[in-house]
């Protein structure tokens, strides 16, 4: 590797070597194995008032089982604490990452369903009994209705990439669109099937649980719709994607998680142990929120090594072009 030109990488053996104009660097790269990525699915089970955690192995345990009244939805914020909502007694439950909890709303809430962060940590909530969204400041001072025209009884809440806000508009029978400013429209009309899940793809298709055809619905980001899953599904109601881009679906008719791949191919993810299952949430084996639409994927240990082996060639670059004037200042 002594002929390396100045300004090229060269990886070998895990390590790479950044050569400039006299200035050699060393980095090691972090190879992160695929099963230290594997994803934690949590379950809240409405008919035990409980939260369960399964590994990808689809083994569960029961990870909450008290400040619950059945919960009907489930969202992180950017620190691995989840929100629960308490449609029972109308309130937000807040759980560390160890499970302990604390109320983090206690007032002004009527039949709490949906739940969502923005990309600035404010938290959503479809207030299913006043038609509804209100926001809340993430620590919890209620910043008033985000939404107030144009829902029936609003349930499942999903932002898109650009920070657009879609609610399962239940009884109206339709998915409805928000801009950040809250200025909202008719994305799609959902016939007479009471749309409650919504969970977008990496690619911002939305997909839709239909409770009473438990079907599965796909749109596009322009609003087209095509059936995604009908099979093995019974009362449909939440919806989550895992890493690798599989489809989970809480089957409250029976009691049982679904799970699909990109292509629609179903397996049934859980089938014992859960009891009315409604809403889900993942996060990765280390409890890090899997990235939502809206969110900025964490960057791996290699992609850090990766832009600092990037950084140093840059600022080694800029060097040899301003002499020994150069006060160290990378992009100045």
């Amino acid at each position: 590797m002594n002929n390396d030109q100045s300004g090229k990488f060269r990886i070998k053996y895990g390590i790479v070597r950044i050569a400039t104009a006299g200035v050699l660097a060393w980095m090691a790269v972090i190879s992160i194995p695929a099963a230290a990525r594997a994803d934690i699915l949590y379950v809240a089970n409405v008919g035990n008032n409980t939260i369960k955690k399964f590994n990808s192995s689809g083994v569960g345990t029961v990870w909450v089982s008290s400040g619950l009244n059945q919960v009907h939805g489930l969202a992180f914020d950017s620190a691995g604490n989840l929100y629960a909502s308490n449609y029972g007694n109308n309130t937000i439950e807040k759980f560390t990452s160890g499970g302990v909890a604390s109320v983090f709303i206690s007032t002004g809430l009527n039949l709490p369903t949906g739940i969502a962060f923005d990309s600035a940590g404010d938290l959503y909530v479809a207030n299913n009994g006043n038609n509804t969204i209100d926001k809340f400041s993430p620590t919890g001072a209620n910043l008033g209705s985000f939404a107030t025209t144009g829902l029936t009884n609003p349930f499942g809440l999903a932002f898109d990439s650009a920070g657009n806000l879609y609610a399962a508009n239940l009884n109206g029978n339709t998915i409805e669109k928000y801009t950040p400013a809250g200025a909202g429209t008719v994305f799609a009309n959902t016939g007479s099937n009471f749309p409650l899940g919504l969970a977008f793809d990496k690619s911002g298709n939305l997909y839709v649980a239909y409770n009473v055809s438990s079907t599965i619905e796909k749109f596009t980001p322009g609003g087209s719709g095509s059936v995604f899953a009908n099979s093995g599904l019974n009362q449909p109601d939440n919806l989550a994607f895992d890493s690798a881009g599989n489809l989970y679906v809480s089957n409250q008719g029976n009691g049982t998680v679904e799970k699909f791949t990109s292509g629609g191919v179903g397996t049934s993810f859980e089938s014992s142990g859960v009891a009315s299952t409604d809403v889900l949430a993942f996060t990765d084996n280390n409890g890090v929120p899997l990235p939502l639409a809206n969110q900025v994927p964490e960057p791996s240990s290699a992609g850090l090594l990766g832009l600092g082996a990037l950084l140093l060639a840059t600022r080694c670059r800029r060097k040899e072009r301003l002499g020994a004037g150069f006060n160290g200042a990378w992009f100045s």
